[in-house]
């Protein structure tokens, strides 16, 4: 299956499990708990342009 993605493709994937495991996993039993989701952690999903991913470029997403 690994054959089928692009080299852009398994970075994203790499940046996103490297994101979840310092960013998201140390804070998820808070996360749990009080049934928010930290805007800081949608703030960094943003930045790395997480959001709009299966949009087309020219319409303001990333085109994955």
């Amino acid at each position: 299956m690994e054959r089928f993605y692009t080299e852009t493709q398994r970075m994203v994937r790499e940046s996103v499990r490297k994101f979840v495991a310092t960013d998201v996993l140390p804070a998820a039993e808070t996360i749990d708990r009080k049934d928010e989701f930290p805007a800081e952690i949608y703030g960094r999903m943003a930045e790395m342009g997480l959001f709009g991913t299966d949009l087309p470029e020219e319409a303001g997403g990333s085109g994955f």
